[in-house]
């Protein structure tokens, strides 16, 4: 099953329910490219603090991990429940181009309202987005350089 750290690829996820940590392809850019840019995205953009998977309805995301001391602990979000919108756009396929305009505007200190089921029932969350914290943000960015950069590697000489 594919998890990923939610830190607002939400969009990445609702599109293809995969983030850039889980995909096959690898990177384009040059190895230091690719770790200036996304570090620099990521200090940037608010973060949540979950874990997703796909819900085992299909539909929306269920959170399989919460980290401590992160925006979603401090609203309450549990393991479990299941995001099915955010800022009352619904986890759809078709509500992508929606969800990524949504997106772009999720900084830190923004204000998001996640709409989640709970055994069964809908709750709204309204979270204030935080950086992401160092240490996360060098696991997040450390698994995809690992995973998906292509290495440069020395060659012997002769």
């Amino acid at each position: 099953m594919r998890k990923v750290i939610l830190s607002l690829a939400i969009v990445a996820l609702a599109a293809g329910l995969a983030s850039a940590g889980d995909s096959d392809e690898k990177c384009t850019a040059s190895t230091q490219d690719c770790l200036n840019s996304m570090t620099k995205y990521w200090k940037e953009h608010g973060w949540v603090g979950v874990e997703l998977d796909k819900a085992d309805a299909g539909e929306g995301m269920k959170v399989t991990r919460v980290v401590a001391d992160s925006p979603a602990s401090a609203v309450g979000i549990h393991e479990g429940d299941v995001l099915i919108a955010m800022n009352g756009i619904e986890l759809a396929e078709e509500n992508n181009d929606k969800l990524e305009a949504e997106r772009k505007g999720w900084t830190v200190g923004a204000q998001v309202q996640w709409t989640m089921l709970r055994d069964g029932k809908k709750k709204n969350f309204d979270i204030t987005l935080a950086s992401m914290p160092a240490d996360v943000l060098a696991a997040w960015i450390g698994h995809h350089m690992m995973q998906h950069a292509e290495l440069a590697t020395a060659s012997p000489t002769s």
